[in-house]
């Protein structure tokens, strides 16, 4: 088989009576299309009449979630790995870092002690 780095030409066309015809791709042209004139945000009629907000938006946060920092708890309980994730993270090596900060996060369901001497700290 062999191979060409070439320009491949457009195919030739014929009409019915064997004469060579030019396409939209061999001048460039390219056919007019009808389009239906329509709204393009699509809002529909009320929602045009709705009003603006026009005050600042407030943090909400929700009384009982949780809000334990998976890297503090590391640094408490394993420190050595939290340095290592430190390291990659700051050698660009994002992927090593996840790693170690994922099979940590597996590790915390098998020691609620862990979330709980966090707590305690985190209250003080």
């Amino acid at each position: 088989m062999k191979v060409s780095n070439q320009h491949t030409p457009y195919p030739t066309l014929f009409d019915h009576r064997g004469q060579q015809k030019q396409t939209a791709l061999h001048t460039g042209k390219t056919l007019p299309v009808l389009r239906e004139p329509h709204d393009l945000l699509d809002i529909s009629h009320e929602g045009r009449q709705l009003d603006v907000i026009m005050r600042d938006a407030e943090k909400v946060s929700i009384p009982s979630s949780p809000k334990d920092d998976i890297n503090e708890i590391m640094k408490m309980f394993r420190p050595e790995d939290y340095e290592t994730m430190k390291n990659h993270f700051a050698q660009n090596n994002r992927k090593e870092g996840f790693e170690l900060l994922h099979s940590f996060t597996k590790l915390l369901p098998r020691h609620p002690e862990w979330l709980q001497a966090y707590r305690e700290s985190a209250q003080r």
